[in-house]
């Protein structure tokens, strides 16, 4: 994130201290039913910088521990911190399905071979891992049990869980829902196991390894 991005939502913030965020989401929500959205639950809106970016994380693991059919999730980077790991072998452990859809064509190389490394960890833990074939992946959502929505700019990384401005918003719609989990379901059928980490990219990842959080 720039500095000057860093800047105006740190301000952003600051001008917001006092803002009943309840009431603004219920507002948005509002809007959205005035445009012809369909009526669900508006559960929580949230946009700015870190502050906010962290209560997807939490939200997540949430998720993970409410999460008693289904759990699956859309992102371009799969580089997350030790406890949203966890959280997503926990659940698959406790018998969720618990899936993750990953690009194979990566538009970072140099971070791609992370992307594999953490792949590997889940799936030792149950957590099903698969790369899209067609090409890049740049979908950010989770849905659990066919009735809980999330869909933001958040990626499943360590810079978007915890440092960046990032936006999104969970709702409790079914039919919502339904729609993701029908595109994941297409998605995942175009999909193949993440191609394990040759040599060399092996090497990368170690020498990435110290830099885990900023990337």
């Amino acid at each position: 994130m720039s500095g000057a991005y860093s800047a105006l939502a740190a301000w952003f913030e600051y001008l917001n201290a006092d803002c009943d965020y309840e009431k603004w989401s219920q507002y948005l929500y509002g809007r959205l039913l005035s445009l012809g959205v369909k009526e669900g639950k508006g559960l929580d809106i949230g946009c700015g910088s870190g502050a906010f970016t962290r209560a997807f994380a939490r939200l997540l693991h949430e998720l993970c521990g409410r999460a008693e059919k289904r759990l699956w999730l859309f992102t371009p980077y799969l580089v997350p911190d030790s406890a949203t790991m966890r959280a997503l072998m926990r659940a698959a452990a406790g018998g969720t399905d618990v899936r993750v859809a990953v690009p194979c064509i990566a538009d970072k190389r140099a971070v791609y071979p992370l992307t594999k490394r953490c792949a590997r960890i889940l799936e030792g833990g149950g957590v099903k891992v698969r790369a899209y074939l067609p090409g890049f992946l740049h979908a950010k959502s989770v849905v659990c049990d066919g009735k809980y929505a999330v869909v933001g700019s958040w990626n499943l990384d360590c810079r978007s869980l915890y440092a960046q401005a990032e936006c999104g918003a969970l709702v409790e719609d079914a039919r919502l829902a339904a729609d993701l989990e029908r595109d994941f379901e297409q998605t995942w059928v175009q999909s193949a196991p993440v191609p394990k980490a040759r040599g060399t990219e092996k090497l990368r990842a170690a020498l990435l390894l110290p830099f885990y959080a900023l990337i």
